[in-house]
């Protein structure tokens, strides 16, 4: 999931960067997923520990926020 919102944040980046805007619809579809990404509650992987899993979580929850501030 991590690499996944570091790809997206990196097309609307390009996508700024080229002057070539995203359609209205794709910027509102990425920021209701971002803003939803910290009700997520991912499940442990096998042997992966509370504070592990509590560290991917901030993570993803982290670069979800900066992904937003920069829509």
């Amino acid at each position: 999931m991590y690499r996944a919102l570091v790809a997206l944040g990196n097309i609307l980046y390009a996508a700024r960067q080229f002057n070539t805007p995203l359609p209205a619809e794709d910027v509102a579809r990425a920021r209701s997923t971002l803003e939803g990404i910290e009700k997520l509650s991912l499940p442990p992987r096998s042997g992966q520990s509370a504070v592990d899993l509590a560290a991917e979580q901030r993570k993803i929850a982290n670069v979800a926020k900066e992904i937003l501030g920069a829509l």
